[in-house]
């Protein structure tokens, strides 16, 4: 294995594979281990950012890039944002996951 495989992030949905850069596949991996469940984007934050110092702000409107990523790479929108609650995965377990390699 070389070293570039190591840092390889990948996901899938419906069996089409995707890549994604390190942030958005950490996203995705802590939707989908709570899946159907509502995630605030503070608790996003404060789960992939411990120590970010931007402000809940800064915070929530990279995690809105980051879905626009995830989406755009995946060729499908499998997150659903919950106004004023957070952000929601609710898809099968079959057709979506995370893949790390």
């Amino acid at each position: 294995m070389s070293f570039p495989q190591l840092l390889r992030r990948a996901a899938s949905c419906d069996g089409k594979e995707f890549s994604l850069p390190y942030r958005e596949h950490a996203l995705l991996t802590l939707l989908l281990l709570n899946r159907g469940k509502i995630l605030s984007r503070d608790e996003i934050i404060s789960r992939l950012w411990p120590c970010a110092d931007g402000g809940p702000a800064s915070g929530a409107n990279r995690i809105t890039q980051m879905v626009n990523i995830i989406h755009a790479r995946s060729g499908a929108e499998f997150i659903e944002v919950c106004p004023g609650r957070g952000l929601l995965i609710d898809a099968p377990s079959s057709g979506l996951r995370a893949v790390a390699a």
